[in-house]
Protein backbone atom coordinates (compact mmCIF):
# COMPACT_ATOMS: atom_id res chain seq x y z
CA UNK A 1 0.00 0.00 0.00
CA UNK A 2 2.68 2.44 0.94
CA UNK A 3 4.49 1.62 -2.42
CA UNK A 4 1.07 2.24 -4.27
CA UNK A 5 1.23 5.89 -2.64
CA UNK A 6 4.33 6.18 -3.36
CA UNK A 7 4.04 5.76 -7.14
CA UNK A 8 1.15 7.80 -6.91
CA UNK A 9 2.97 10.64 -5.67
CA UNK A 10 5.81 10.33 -8.16
CA UNK A 11 3.77 10.43 -10.74
CA UNK A 12 1.91 13.25 -9.29
CA UNK A 13 5.19 15.12 -9.35
CA UNK A 14 6.14 13.93 -12.55
CA UNK A 15 3.24 15.52 -14.07
CA UNK A 16 3.65 18.73 -12.13
CA UNK A 17 7.12 18.71 -13.56
CA UNK A 18 6.24 18.05 -17.07
CA UNK A 19 3.32 21.04 -16.78
CA UNK A 20 6.03 23.22 -15.00
CA UNK A 21 8.74 22.54 -18.08
CA UNK A 22 6.11 22.46 -21.41
CA UNK A 23 5.08 26.05 -19.78
CA UNK A 24 8.49 27.40 -19.71
CA UNK A 25 9.00 26.07 -22.63
CA UNK A 26 6.28 27.03 -24.58
CA UNK A 27 6.88 30.81 -22.75
CA UNK A 28 10.58 31.00 -24.11
CA UNK A 29 9.14 30.69 -27.42
CA UNK A 30 6.80 33.32 -26.78
CA UNK A 31 9.83 35.62 -25.45
CA UNK A 32 12.18 34.83 -27.59
CA UNK A 33 10.05 35.54 -31.05
CA UNK A 34 11.39 38.00 -32.77
CA UNK A 35 8.74 39.39 -35.02
CA UNK A 36 6.44 40.36 -31.81
CA UNK A 37 6.77 43.65 -30.10
CA UNK A 38 7.16 43.56 -26.31
CA UNK A 39 3.64 44.40 -25.55
CA UNK A 40 2.21 41.67 -27.66
CA UNK A 41 4.71 39.37 -25.98
CA UNK A 42 3.93 39.95 -22.74
CA UNK A 43 0.31 39.72 -23.39
CA UNK A 44 0.77 36.42 -24.73
CA UNK A 45 2.23 35.25 -21.78
CA UNK A 46 -0.31 36.44 -19.69
CA UNK A 47 -2.68 34.23 -21.59
CA UNK A 48 -0.49 31.31 -21.89
CA UNK A 49 0.68 30.90 -18.37
CA UNK A 50 -3.04 29.65 -16.60
CA UNK A 51 -2.06 26.72 -18.76
CA UNK A 52 0.82 26.10 -16.84
CA UNK A 53 -1.63 25.73 -13.06
CA UNK A 54 -3.14 23.31 -11.18
CA UNK A 55 -6.46 24.20 -12.11
CA UNK A 56 -6.23 26.08 -15.84
CA UNK A 57 -9.60 27.16 -16.09
CA UNK A 58 -10.24 28.65 -12.56
CA UNK A 59 -6.69 30.82 -12.66
CA UNK A 60 -6.33 34.48 -14.32
CA UNK A 61 -2.99 36.47 -14.61
CA UNK A 62 -2.05 39.81 -14.21
CA UNK A 63 1.74 41.45 -14.94
CA UNK A 64 1.99 44.90 -14.11
CA UNK A 65 5.01 46.13 -15.44
CA UNK A 66 5.36 50.12 -14.60
CA UNK A 67 2.30 52.09 -15.32
CA UNK A 68 1.35 48.98 -17.94
CA UNK A 69 -1.43 46.08 -16.73
CA UNK A 70 -1.39 42.73 -18.86
CA UNK A 71 -4.38 40.82 -18.10
CA UNK A 72 -5.63 37.45 -18.87
CA UNK A 73 -9.69 37.51 -20.49
CA UNK A 74 -11.43 36.44 -17.23
CA UNK A 75 -9.03 38.02 -14.92
CA UNK A 76 -10.75 38.69 -11.56
CA UNK A 77 -8.81 40.02 -8.28
CA UNK A 78 -9.36 37.25 -5.33
CA UNK A 79 -8.06 36.15 -2.18
CA UNK A 80 -6.61 33.31 -3.48
CA UNK A 81 -2.98 35.15 -5.04
CA UNK A 82 0.55 34.04 -5.58
CA UNK A 83 3.37 36.90 -6.89
CA UNK A 84 6.40 37.40 -7.50
CA UNK A 85 8.68 40.50 -8.57
CA UNK A 86 9.56 40.87 -11.76
CA UNK A 87 13.54 42.65 -11.15
CA UNK A 88 15.86 44.45 -13.62
CA UNK A 89 19.18 44.85 -12.49
CA UNK A 90 17.86 44.19 -8.84
CA UNK A 91 15.29 46.79 -9.31
CA UNK A 92 11.61 45.85 -9.04
CA UNK A 93 10.09 46.84 -11.82
CA UNK A 94 6.49 45.41 -11.87
CA UNK A 95 5.06 42.28 -10.41
CA UNK A 96 3.38 38.97 -12.31
CA UNK A 97 0.39 37.88 -10.04
CA UNK A 98 -1.80 34.31 -9.85
CA UNK A 99 -5.25 34.16 -8.88
CA UNK A 100 -7.49 31.46 -8.27
CA UNK A 101 -11.17 32.15 -9.09
CA UNK A 102 -12.49 30.14 -6.11
CA UNK A 103 -11.63 28.38 -2.92
CA UNK A 104 -9.53 25.22 -4.06
CA UNK A 105 -8.65 22.17 -1.71
CA UNK A 106 -5.28 23.23 0.42
CA UNK A 107 -1.65 22.58 -0.92
CA UNK A 108 1.84 23.89 -0.14
CA UNK A 109 0.98 27.31 -0.59
CA UNK A 110 -2.46 26.90 -0.17
CA UNK A 111 -4.12 26.73 -2.49
CA UNK A 112 -0.99 26.50 -4.75
CA UNK A 113 1.41 23.57 -5.24
CA UNK A 114 4.99 23.62 -4.43
CA UNK A 115 5.97 23.66 -8.62
CA UNK A 116 3.65 26.60 -9.21
CA UNK A 117 5.69 28.65 -6.98
CA UNK A 118 8.61 27.72 -9.26
CA UNK A 119 7.04 28.03 -12.23
CA UNK A 120 6.17 31.57 -11.02
CA UNK A 121 9.71 32.51 -10.18
CA UNK A 122 11.19 31.01 -13.17
CA UNK A 123 8.76 33.08 -14.92
CA UNK A 124 9.65 36.41 -13.56
CA UNK A 125 13.24 35.81 -14.03
CA UNK A 126 12.28 34.84 -17.38
CA UNK A 127 10.41 38.58 -17.59
CA UNK A 128 13.32 40.46 -16.13
CA UNK A 129 16.07 39.23 -18.57
CA UNK A 130 13.51 40.07 -21.64
CA UNK A 131 12.57 43.27 -20.40
CA UNK A 132 16.01 44.25 -19.79
CA UNK A 133 16.87 43.08 -23.07
CA UNK A 134 14.53 45.32 -25.08
CA UNK A 135 15.56 48.36 -22.73
CA UNK A 136 19.30 47.65 -23.77
CA UNK A 137 17.89 47.12 -27.66
CA UNK A 138 15.77 50.29 -27.47
CA UNK A 139 18.24 52.10 -26.60
CA UNK A 140 20.84 51.24 -28.76
CA UNK A 141 18.20 51.83 -31.15
CA UNK A 142 17.94 55.18 -30.18
CA UNK A 143 21.83 55.31 -29.96
CA UNK A 144 22.00 53.81 -33.61
CA UNK A 145 19.08 56.68 -34.76
CA UNK A 146 21.06 59.66 -33.02
CA UNK A 147 24.67 58.40 -34.68
CA UNK A 148 22.06 58.47 -38.20
CA UNK A 149 20.76 61.51 -37.40
CA UNK A 150 24.26 62.81 -37.06
CA UNK A 151 25.54 60.86 -39.60
CA UNK A 152 23.50 61.60 -42.47
CA UNK A 153 22.45 65.41 -41.48
CA UNK A 154 26.16 66.13 -41.63
CA UNK A 155 26.94 69.37 -44.00
CA UNK A 156 29.88 67.14 -45.19
CA UNK A 157 30.25 64.05 -46.31
CA UNK A 158 31.44 61.08 -44.24
CA UNK A 159 32.95 58.01 -45.41
CA UNK A 160 33.99 54.63 -43.13
CA UNK A 161 36.04 52.53 -45.24
CA UNK A 162 38.22 49.66 -44.13
CA UNK A 163 42.57 49.11 -44.45
CA UNK A 164 42.18 48.29 -47.83
CA UNK A 165 40.18 51.18 -49.02
CA UNK A 166 37.04 49.46 -49.66
CA UNK A 167 33.83 51.66 -48.38
CA UNK A 168 31.72 50.06 -45.61
CA UNK A 169 29.58 53.00 -45.39
CA UNK A 170 28.87 56.68 -46.48
CA UNK A 171 26.36 59.20 -45.10
CA UNK A 172 23.38 60.26 -47.88
CA UNK A 173 25.64 63.88 -48.39
CA UNK A 174 28.11 61.39 -49.60
CA UNK A 175 25.99 59.72 -52.06
CA UNK A 176 24.21 63.32 -53.40
CA UNK A 177 27.94 64.86 -54.20
CA UNK A 178 29.52 62.07 -55.98
CA UNK A 179 25.95 60.80 -57.83
CA UNK A 180 25.77 57.63 -56.75
CA UNK A 181 22.92 55.68 -54.63
CA UNK A 182 24.25 54.32 -51.56
CA UNK A 183 23.96 50.75 -52.77
CA UNK A 184 26.62 51.98 -55.52
CA UNK A 185 28.92 53.56 -53.01
CA UNK A 186 29.26 50.41 -50.91
CA UNK A 187 31.22 48.66 -54.05
CA UNK A 188 33.55 50.98 -54.36
CA UNK A 189 36.86 51.34 -52.81
CA UNK A 190 38.24 55.00 -52.13
CA UNK A 191 39.97 54.86 -55.18
CA UNK A 192 37.25 54.63 -57.50
CA UNK A 193 36.32 58.21 -55.69
CA UNK A 194 39.85 59.72 -56.02
CA UNK A 195 41.01 61.46 -58.78
CA UNK A 196 43.37 60.03 -60.71
CA UNK A 197 45.73 62.34 -60.17
CA UNK A 198 45.85 61.77 -56.46
CA UNK A 199 44.47 58.23 -55.98
CA UNK A 200 47.74 56.57 -55.92
CA UNK A 201 48.51 58.56 -52.83
CA UNK A 202 45.38 56.85 -50.91
CA UNK A 203 47.66 54.28 -49.19
CA UNK A 204 50.00 56.77 -48.36
CA UNK A 205 47.52 58.47 -46.41
CA UNK A 206 45.80 55.47 -44.49
CA UNK A 207 49.71 55.12 -43.37
CA UNK A 208 49.95 58.72 -42.42
CA UNK A 209 46.67 58.63 -40.31
CA UNK A 210 48.11 55.07 -38.54
CA UNK A 211 51.45 56.92 -37.82
CA UNK A 212 49.54 60.57 -36.69
CA UNK A 213 46.20 58.90 -35.22
CA UNK A 214 44.74 61.40 -37.31
CA UNK A 215 45.83 63.46 -40.49
CA UNK A 216 44.00 65.95 -42.82
CA UNK A 217 44.65 66.43 -45.84
CA UNK A 218 43.22 68.43 -49.44
CA UNK A 219 42.71 65.86 -52.22
CA UNK A 220 40.42 66.08 -55.38
CA UNK A 221 37.15 63.77 -55.65
CA UNK A 222 35.35 62.55 -59.05
CA UNK A 223 31.89 62.20 -59.32
CA UNK A 224 30.18 59.53 -60.90
CA UNK A 225 29.94 61.39 -63.98
CA UNK A 226 33.43 62.14 -64.06
CA UNK A 227 33.81 65.71 -63.00
CA UNK A 228 36.06 66.17 -60.41
CA UNK A 229 36.08 68.94 -57.41
CA UNK A 230 38.67 69.96 -54.42
CA UNK A 231 37.67 68.47 -51.25
CA UNK A 232 39.22 68.86 -47.31
CA UNK A 233 39.74 65.43 -45.32
CA UNK A 234 39.77 64.77 -42.17
CA UNK A 235 40.22 60.94 -41.38
CA UNK A 236 41.18 58.92 -37.91
CA UNK A 237 40.91 55.19 -37.06
CA UNK A 238 37.83 53.64 -35.63
CA UNK A 239 36.73 50.04 -34.32
CA UNK A 240 33.82 49.47 -36.73
CA UNK A 241 32.26 45.77 -35.74
CA UNK A 242 35.07 43.37 -35.22
CA UNK A 243 37.82 45.42 -37.38
CA UNK A 244 39.56 48.35 -37.50
CA UNK A 245 38.48 50.85 -39.81
CA UNK A 246 39.13 54.85 -41.37
CA UNK A 247 36.29 57.12 -40.95
CA UNK A 248 36.76 60.70 -42.98
CA UNK A 249 34.80 63.42 -42.71
CA UNK A 250 34.93 65.43 -46.32
CA UNK A 251 34.16 69.03 -46.92
CA UNK A 252 33.65 70.11 -49.87
CA UNK A 253 36.18 73.54 -50.81
CA UNK A 254 34.74 74.32 -53.76
CA UNK A 255 33.97 77.44 -52.62
CA UNK A 256 37.03 78.38 -49.86
CA UNK A 257 39.69 77.70 -53.65
CA UNK A 258 37.62 80.13 -55.92
CA UNK A 259 37.78 82.60 -53.15
CA UNK A 260 41.45 82.35 -52.82
CA UNK A 261 41.87 81.91 -56.31
CA UNK A 262 39.78 85.62 -56.62
CA UNK A 263 42.44 86.76 -54.06
CA UNK A 264 45.22 85.67 -55.67
CA UNK A 265 44.08 87.19 -58.80
CA UNK A 266 43.56 90.36 -56.96
CA UNK A 267 47.05 90.75 -55.38
CA UNK A 268 47.93 90.15 -58.79
CA UNK A 269 46.08 92.90 -60.10
CA UNK A 270 47.15 95.12 -57.70
CA UNK A 271 51.04 94.54 -58.23
CA UNK A 272 50.22 94.87 -61.92
CA UNK A 273 48.29 98.21 -61.53
CA UNK A 274 50.94 99.54 -59.33
CA UNK A 275 53.89 98.58 -62.10
CA UNK A 276 51.18 100.43 -64.62
CA UNK A 277 50.66 103.43 -62.73
CA UNK A 278 54.48 104.08 -62.89
CA UNK A 279 54.91 103.30 -66.54
CA UNK A 280 51.53 105.51 -67.69
CA UNK A 281 52.99 108.39 -65.37
CA UNK A 282 56.16 108.22 -66.68
CA UNK A 283 54.96 107.60 -70.49
CA UNK A 284 52.85 110.33 -70.23
CA UNK A 285 55.61 112.85 -69.27
CA UNK A 286 57.19 112.16 -72.42
CA UNK A 287 54.13 112.37 -74.43
CA UNK A 288 53.47 115.22 -73.00
CA UNK A 289 57.27 116.68 -74.31
CA UNK A 290 56.74 114.83 -77.53
CA UNK A 291 53.69 116.60 -77.35
CA UNK A 292 54.91 120.20 -77.35
CA UNK A 293 57.86 119.24 -79.40
CA UNK A 294 55.89 118.11 -82.38
CA UNK A 295 53.34 121.25 -81.56
CA UNK A 296 56.08 123.66 -81.73
CA UNK A 297 57.85 121.91 -84.96
CA UNK A 298 54.58 122.87 -86.15
CA UNK A 299 54.09 126.30 -85.51
CA UNK A 300 57.94 126.94 -87.29
CA UNK A 301 57.26 125.13 -90.69
CA UNK A 302 54.85 126.56 -93.42
CA UNK A 303 51.43 125.11 -93.63
CA UNK A 304 52.56 123.31 -96.65
CA UNK A 305 55.71 122.12 -95.81
CA UNK A 306 56.25 117.91 -96.71
CA UNK A 307 57.15 117.52 -92.75
CA UNK A 308 53.69 118.97 -91.74
CA UNK A 309 51.79 115.65 -92.52
CA UNK A 310 53.90 113.22 -90.79
CA UNK A 311 53.41 115.13 -88.05
CA UNK A 312 49.90 115.23 -87.62
CA UNK A 313 50.13 111.28 -88.21
CA UNK A 314 52.85 111.73 -84.84
CA UNK A 315 50.22 113.79 -83.05
CA UNK A 316 47.52 110.98 -84.19
CA UNK A 317 49.35 108.10 -82.80
CA UNK A 318 50.36 110.10 -79.83
CA UNK A 319 46.70 110.19 -79.21
CA UNK A 320 46.16 106.51 -79.51
CA UNK A 321 49.37 106.66 -76.90
CA UNK A 322 47.73 108.74 -74.78
CA UNK A 323 44.26 106.51 -75.04
CA UNK A 324 46.18 103.84 -73.81
CA UNK A 325 48.27 105.34 -70.85
CA UNK A 326 44.58 106.74 -69.50
CA UNK A 327 42.99 103.08 -69.70
CA UNK A 328 46.50 101.83 -67.84
CA UNK A 329 45.58 104.80 -65.16
CA UNK A 330 42.31 103.53 -65.05
CA UNK A 331 43.03 100.12 -64.32
CA UNK A 332 46.05 100.95 -62.52
CA UNK A 333 43.67 103.44 -59.96
CA UNK A 334 41.28 104.88 -61.73
CA UNK A 335 40.55 107.65 -59.40
CA UNK A 336 37.47 107.04 -56.88
CA UNK A 337 34.57 106.89 -58.33
CA UNK A 338 32.15 109.77 -57.99
CA UNK A 339 29.19 107.75 -57.34
CA UNK A 340 25.18 109.27 -57.75
CA UNK A 341 22.56 106.88 -57.35
CA UNK A 342 20.98 105.95 -60.92
CA UNK A 343 18.00 104.07 -62.75
CA UNK A 344 20.42 101.12 -63.29
CA UNK A 345 18.29 99.71 -65.65
CA UNK A 346 17.86 102.97 -67.89
CA UNK A 347 21.04 103.70 -67.95
CA UNK A 348 21.99 100.20 -68.85
CA UNK A 349 19.59 99.82 -71.97
CA UNK A 350 20.80 103.45 -73.20
CA UNK A 351 24.09 102.62 -74.04
CA UNK A 352 23.62 99.14 -74.82
CA UNK A 353 21.11 100.73 -77.53
CA UNK A 354 23.56 103.35 -78.52
CA UNK A 355 26.91 100.82 -78.81
CA UNK A 356 24.48 98.45 -81.19
CA UNK A 357 23.18 101.31 -83.19
CA UNK A 358 23.49 100.68 -86.92
CA UNK A 359 25.37 97.47 -86.21
CA UNK A 360 23.87 93.88 -87.59
CA UNK A 361 23.62 92.80 -83.56
CA UNK A 362 20.19 93.61 -82.20
CA UNK A 363 19.38 93.62 -78.18
CA UNK A 364 16.81 92.11 -76.21
CA UNK A 365 16.60 93.13 -72.84
CA UNK A 366 15.04 92.31 -69.83
CA UNK A 367 14.52 93.68 -66.50
CA UNK A 368 12.51 93.33 -62.95
CA UNK A 369 9.72 95.96 -63.05
CA UNK A 370 10.78 96.74 -59.61
CA UNK A 371 14.26 96.75 -60.28
CA UNK A 372 16.27 98.68 -57.77
CA UNK A 373 18.72 101.98 -58.08
CA UNK A 374 22.47 101.88 -58.20
CA UNK A 375 24.83 104.04 -56.44
CA UNK A 376 27.44 104.26 -59.45
CA UNK A 377 29.94 106.66 -61.25
CA UNK A 378 27.97 107.10 -64.51
CA UNK A 379 31.17 107.63 -66.95
CA UNK A 380 32.90 104.55 -65.25
CA UNK A 381 29.88 102.47 -65.46
CA UNK A 382 29.11 103.29 -68.78
CA UNK A 383 32.68 102.14 -70.07
CA UNK A 384 31.97 99.01 -68.52
CA UNK A 385 28.64 98.39 -70.25
CA UNK A 386 30.34 99.75 -73.61
CA UNK A 387 33.30 97.44 -73.22
CA UNK A 388 31.08 94.16 -72.78
CA UNK A 389 28.86 95.42 -75.64
CA UNK A 390 31.67 95.84 -77.97
CA UNK A 391 33.24 92.16 -76.94
CA UNK A 392 29.52 91.24 -77.88
CA UNK A 393 29.98 92.69 -81.39
CA UNK A 394 33.00 91.30 -82.17
CA UNK A 395 31.83 87.67 -81.24
CA UNK A 396 29.27 87.56 -83.38
CA UNK A 397 30.55 89.24 -87.11
CA UNK A 398 28.09 87.80 -88.58
CA UNK A 399 25.21 89.48 -86.50
CA UNK A 400 22.78 87.54 -83.48
CA UNK A 401 21.38 88.92 -80.61
CA UNK A 402 22.73 90.16 -77.12
CA UNK A 403 20.54 89.56 -74.23
CA UNK A 404 20.77 91.58 -71.13
CA UNK A 405 18.75 90.48 -68.32
CA UNK A 406 18.73 93.04 -65.20
CA UNK A 407 17.04 91.20 -61.47
CA UNK A 408 17.15 92.05 -58.03
CA UNK A 409 19.80 89.72 -56.08
CA UNK A 410 19.72 89.53 -52.32
CA UNK A 411 23.45 87.98 -51.72
CA UNK A 412 23.72 85.83 -48.70
CA UNK A 413 27.17 84.47 -47.38
CA UNK A 414 28.69 82.42 -50.22
CA UNK A 415 26.47 83.01 -52.84
CA UNK A 416 29.24 84.85 -54.71
CA UNK A 417 32.66 84.24 -52.88
CA UNK A 418 34.13 88.17 -53.33
CA UNK A 419 30.71 89.74 -52.11
CA UNK A 420 29.71 90.68 -49.06
CA UNK A 421 25.95 90.07 -47.94
CA UNK A 422 23.68 92.46 -49.34
CA UNK A 423 21.27 93.96 -51.89
CA UNK A 424 22.65 93.57 -55.61
CA UNK A 425 21.59 94.41 -58.81
CA UNK A 426 22.54 91.39 -61.06
CA UNK A 427 23.15 92.38 -65.26
CA UNK A 428 23.90 89.46 -67.47
CA UNK A 429 25.28 89.93 -71.31
CA UNK A 430 24.86 86.93 -73.42
CA UNK A 431 26.58 86.50 -76.67
CA UNK A 432 25.69 84.21 -79.18
CA UNK A 433 28.97 83.81 -80.29
CA UNK A 434 31.60 80.58 -80.48
CA UNK A 435 32.23 81.18 -76.51
CA UNK A 436 35.57 80.96 -74.62
CA UNK A 437 38.12 78.10 -74.68
CA UNK A 438 38.60 77.01 -71.10
CA UNK A 439 42.08 77.53 -71.12
CA UNK A 440 41.62 81.34 -71.36
CA UNK A 441 38.92 81.51 -68.93
CA UNK A 442 41.16 82.32 -65.77
CA UNK A 443 43.03 84.75 -68.10
CA UNK A 444 40.43 87.24 -70.02
CA UNK A 445 40.79 89.72 -66.58
CA UNK A 446 44.39 89.86 -66.90
CA UNK A 447 45.77 93.38 -68.14
CA UNK A 448 47.11 93.03 -71.50
CA UNK A 449 45.68 89.57 -72.31
CA UNK A 450 43.90 89.78 -75.45
CA UNK A 451 42.54 87.12 -78.11
CA UNK A 452 42.01 90.10 -80.83
CA UNK A 453 44.18 90.93 -83.19
CA UNK A 454 44.53 94.36 -82.38
CA UNK A 455 43.53 94.31 -78.85
CA UNK A 456 44.88 96.42 -75.99
CA UNK A 457 44.16 93.57 -73.35
CA UNK A 458 42.61 96.16 -70.91
CA UNK A 459 39.07 96.46 -71.20
CA UNK A 460 38.49 93.75 -69.17
CA UNK A 461 40.77 94.09 -66.46
CA UNK A 462 39.92 97.87 -66.45
CA UNK A 463 36.10 96.79 -65.85
CA UNK A 464 37.35 94.18 -63.14
CA UNK A 465 38.89 96.97 -61.46
CA UNK A 466 35.96 99.38 -61.81
CA UNK A 467 33.58 96.93 -60.44
CA UNK A 468 35.96 96.36 -57.93
CA UNK A 469 36.20 99.57 -56.77
CA UNK A 470 32.16 99.56 -56.97
CA UNK A 471 32.23 97.04 -54.04
CA UNK A 472 30.74 94.83 -56.82
CA UNK A 473 31.93 92.15 -59.24
CA UNK A 474 32.27 91.16 -62.89
CA UNK A 475 32.04 87.06 -63.64
CA UNK A 476 31.84 85.21 -67.11
CA UNK A 477 30.24 81.57 -67.65
CA UNK A 478 31.34 80.33 -71.26
CA UNK A 479 31.83 77.40 -73.11
CA UNK A 480 33.18 76.79 -76.28
CA UNK A 481 30.58 76.44 -79.10
CA UNK A 482 27.66 77.73 -76.91
CA UNK A 483 28.36 81.81 -76.65
CA UNK A 484 29.67 83.44 -73.45
CA UNK A 485 27.58 85.45 -70.49
CA UNK A 486 29.66 88.09 -68.91
CA UNK A 487 27.69 89.13 -65.27
CA UNK A 488 28.13 92.08 -63.59
CA UNK A 489 27.09 92.32 -59.58
CA UNK A 490 26.38 95.95 -58.52
CA UNK A 491 25.51 97.03 -55.58
CA UNK A 492 21.65 98.36 -54.98
CA UNK A 493 21.62 101.97 -53.55
CA UNK A 494 20.14 102.22 -49.71
CA UNK A 495 16.29 103.01 -50.35
CA UNK A 496 17.09 106.06 -48.41
CA UNK A 497 19.15 107.79 -51.34
CA UNK A 498 16.46 107.23 -53.83
CA UNK A 499 15.54 110.38 -55.38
Amino acid sequence: MKRDDGIEKTTRELQERVKELNCLYHISELINKKSSNTEDTLQSVVDYLPEGCQYPELACVRLVVGEKEFKSANFNTTQWKQEADVLVENQRIGCLEIFYLQKMPEADECPFLGYERKLLNNITGMLGKYIERKITEEKLKRSEKRFRDIFNNSADSIFIHDLKGNILEVNDVACERLGYCREEMLKLSVLDIDSPDTAHLAFKRIRKIKEEGEYTFEAVHRRKDGSVFPVEVNSRFIEYGDETAVVSIVRDITERKKMEEEMSKAQKLESLGTLAAGIAHDFNNLLMALFGNISLAKMKLPENHPAIEPLNSAEMAMDRATSLSNKLLTFSKGGEPVKKVFNAGELVKDVVELDLSGSNVKAEIEKDDDLWKAEVDKSQFQQVVTGLVVNAKDAMPEGGTLTVKMENVPINDNYVAELEPGNYIKISFSDEGKGIERGNLDKIFDPFFTTKKFGSGLGLSTAYSIMKKHHGCIKVESEPGKGSTFILYLPAADFDDWE
